[in-house]
């Protein structure tokens, strides 16, 4: 028997069963089932396996996904569980089970727990985190920010998803200023600054390694897609960061 995903949803619907069909076909195909072809029904569609009324509760509705469609990431898997319907009212997942295949490729954490609360040196207190905003302000402005946030006691600050590379704290300038100012009070911790493709370029890549190390993740948009050829885009990324 294939393996599948096993995800129970608590269902608030006049008619649970019906209500948990469509959650099975909006998170497996997100499309008509009559409208796909027979190999994707037959490969790639959930299936409702129970429902089970329960009186002045919600339903509980058991849905099995085929292992394949989590395609081995945890990123897949969260959208697979609970991707579209997370923005419908009425239904809300409430246990999962995976199967052996697809617990062995994804083992977990790098750091955990553990290892986070080692890098905060905060062994017990609960973790505390905020971002910078709003857009706006300017480098100097939000690099004092950040510093005033960790001294206070703040453990990760990072950068509001709205700073890209704008007039008031342009990238290049903003960017190394703030991981200057949180990094000291932070002490082990990295600053977690998302790198936005609007203002990271190939010609960046050496100034924010030597910034933030070689633990960082670099997200580079249109740069990599000027002029006709994306590999060598690509190889100069890979040589700028060694």
């Amino acid at each position: 028997m294939p393996e599948v995903i096993t995800a129970v949803y608590e269902i608030t619907a006049d008619d649970p069963a019906a209500r948990a069909g469509l959650v099975a076909v909006e998170q497996s195909h997100e499309l008509p089932t009559e409208l796909a072809p027979a190999n994707a029904v037959r490969d790639s569609l959930a299936h409702v396996r129970s429902v089970v009324p329960r009186a002045g509760r919600p339903a509980l509705a058991t849905v099995e996904y085929p292992v394949d469609l989590a395609g081995g990431e945890i990123g897949q898997l969260l959208v697979l569980l609970l991707g579209n319907v997370s923005l419908q009212d009425g239904v809300r997942l409430v246990e999962v089970d995976l199967p052996p295949s697809l617990t062995a490729r994804l083992p977990g954490p790098r750091l955990g727990i553990a290892g986070v609360r080692a890098l905060a040196g905060e062994p017990e207190r609960a973790l505390l985190a905020t971002a910078l905003k709003p857009v706006g302000m300017t480098s100097e402005q939000l690099a004092g920010l950040a510093y005033e946030l960790a001294a206070g006691g703040l453990h990760v600050i990072k950068e509001d998803q709205g700073l890209a590379d704008q007039p008031w704290a342009p990238f290049a300038e903003r960017v190394p200023r703030i991981a200057d100012a949180a990094r000291r009070p932070l002490h082990g911790m990295r600053p977690a600054l998302p790198t936005p493709g609007g203002g990271m370029t190939i010609a960046r890549a050496p100034e924010l390694l030597d910034a933030y190390g070689p633990d960082t993740l670099f997200l580079v948009g249109g740069d990599l897609r000027r002029g006709d050829d994306p590999r060598a885009a690509a190889e100069r990324l890979v040589a700028a960061t060694r």
